[in-house]
């Protein structure tokens, strides 16, 4: 059974009448306000029937974070867990004007709502109709799970080309399913924008393609999130630029002695135990069995008269053990 925090958030199924349906490039879609029914239109092609399961508006609280943003659940603390395959469609967008070199580009937000429970599929298709079957035809698709490009409660910035459909009108959908048992997927800042290195935009200033208000990585390129690269650490493993835009990896540490595996004197065993004091962790070293020798002191006696007493000394190995002596009293 899921522990999850209560989370109170304000829904809005009301339809805005007065939404505009931006149809020319550049378009922004930052969900300021609840399109669906306007600009957005949702299907449901699953079982788990009822609107609060196929994909809706939500405005979180300030507290956690204040994003509007659109919303679509494989998890219900009532109901447990579901299994969706919801479909978000847009209205129609011109790009009959435009050619296959006009370098158009659709970018938008994404994030699996609770870092721990992030493994949400989803697929993005454009296509010349807006029937399912249409996308699902469609050879301008991507698929991914949330997790996987970095959005583990956070949200990031994904793109794709569509320019191979320049000089048609165009619908894009977002379909969340291959999910459950996790908890919810938003999307946010979906735009469109063509024309050159700027896509478009008022202002592009690293040249990402992607405009700066919608840029996750101001001053670099956003598609590298998600990609290796090499944080200068040799502690860690698998680095990937994320979405905090920062090069980072996953501390290796096979053995939890807490050095790490390329620093590691005796993997599989604790560096920090060395019981006798030789510099060789215990565990690089065979304590259960020794070579046997024999070692004489430098005088064969000592001798004793009345009240007095004499000492003599022999010096052993450092990792010598289970020593023993023979005394002869004569």
């Amino acid at each position: 059974m899921k522990k999850l925090l209560l989370f109170v958030c304000i829904l809005s199924w009301s339809y805005n009448t007065n939404a505009q349906c931006d149809d020319t490039l550049p378009i922004l879609e930052t969900f300021d306000t609840n399109t669906i029914g306007v600009c957005w239109e949702v299907q449901s092609l699953d079982a788990d029937k009822g609107i609060a399961y196929d994909w809706y508006w939500r405005e979180y609280l300030p507290v956690y974070g204040g994003y509007r943003c659109l919303v679509s659940r494989s998890y219900n603390t009532a109901d447990g867990a579901l299994t969706p395959d919801n479909w978000v469609i847009s209205y129609p967008i011109d790009l009959t004007s435009f050619s296959t070199s006009d370098n158009i580009k659709l970018s938008w937000k994404v994030r699996g709502e609770y870092a721990s429970l992030s493994h949400e599929y989803y697929s993005v298709y454009v296509a010349s109709g807006n029937t399912t079957s249409d996308f699902t035809n469609s050879a301008v698709v991507t698929s991914e799970y949330a997790d996987e490009v970095g959005g583990t409660g956070t949200f990031v910035a994904r793109s794709m080309d569509i320019s191979s459909l320049a000089g048609n009108t165009v619908y894009i959908a977002f379909r969340h399913y291959n999910s459950t048992d996790q908890y919810s997927i938003n999307i946010d800042d979906i735009a469109i924008t063509s024309g050159g290195t700027s896509g478009g935009c008022i202002s592009d200033t690293d040249n990402d393609g992607v405009c700066d208000s919608v840029d996750q990585c101001p001053g670099m390129n956003d598609a590298l999130i998600g990609t290796p690269c090499n944080d200068g650490n040799p502690c860690t493993i698998n680095d990937i630029y994320d979405n905090n835009c920062g090069c980072s990896g996953t501390y290796a540490d096979s053995d939890s002695d807490g050095v790490c595996d390329a620093s590691d004197a005796c993997p599989g065993f604790d560096d920090n135990v060395d019981v006798n004091n030789n510099g060789i962790p215990d565990g690089c070293e065979n304590l259960t069995s020794c070579d046997e020798q024999t070692a004489n002191f430098s005088s064969n006696s000592l001798t004793l008269a009345g009240a007095s007493s004499q000492s003599i000394t022999l010096l052993l190995p450092s990792d010598s053990q289970n020593i023993s002596f023979n005394i002869i009293f004569q």
